[in-house]
């Protein structure tokens, strides 16, 4: 496991470079939903693979997650927002623990088969909720960008060229403050 672990999150940190930090964690939580039953020991004789694959793709991408968390929010609420994130996560993930055996004695399926069910289901969730986050704040979907607004790029240029302004009075007032 901490072999894949470590191939993991070295492998998500080079996608996250080259294709971005989205493809960095959808691509392996998803690959991994299909990998469960040899994570979860189904599959007699292969469960070292398990091991290594849940460690590569079922965590390994827990290196570029702060770096998606980050980008999420304004510096000014950033340590903050990052710790609601946190610990409404927690409180979400407190009740798994009771809700496997539960999901197992009421539908039958075996300890390790509730156990693929919600990871399958955790998964899941997470790769759709990167996608449909990107989409709200990007407008990008999974076929490419979505067509800019009329009159965005001027807007774009406008801002920046009054975040340079901004800049150079920066600059001057700090100039004029400083000892000669």
């Amino acid at each position: 496991f901490n072999l894949g672990m470590l191939a993991g999150v070295v492998a998500a940190g080079v996608i996250a470079n080259r294709r971005g930090v989205i493809t960095a964690l959808v691509v392996p939580a998803t690959l991994m939903i299909p990998a469960l039953p040899l994570f979860l020991g189904q599959v007699d004789g292969l469960s070292w693979i398990g091991a290594v694959l849940g460690g590569a793709l079922g965590v390994g991408y827990s290196g570029v997650t702060p770096v998606l968390l980050t980008s999420l929010f304004d510096d000014r609420v950033r340590a903050r927002a990052i710790g609601l994130v946190y610990h409404i996560g927690a409180l979400i993930s407190a009740f798994v623990p009771s809700l496997i055996p539960a999901l197992s004695d009421r539908t039958g399926l075996s300890l390790a088969g509730a156990m693929g069910v919600v990871a399958a289901a955790g998964l899941g969730l997470l790769a759709g909720s990167v996608l449909l986050l990107r989409q709200l704040l990007t407008g990008e979907t999974m076929r490419g960008p979505a067509e800019r607004k009329p009159g965005a790029e001027e807007t774009l240029k406008r801002d920046i060229r009054a975040a340079e302004e901004k800049v150079a009075r920066l600059e001057e007032r700090l100039q004029a403050e400083l000892p000669r």
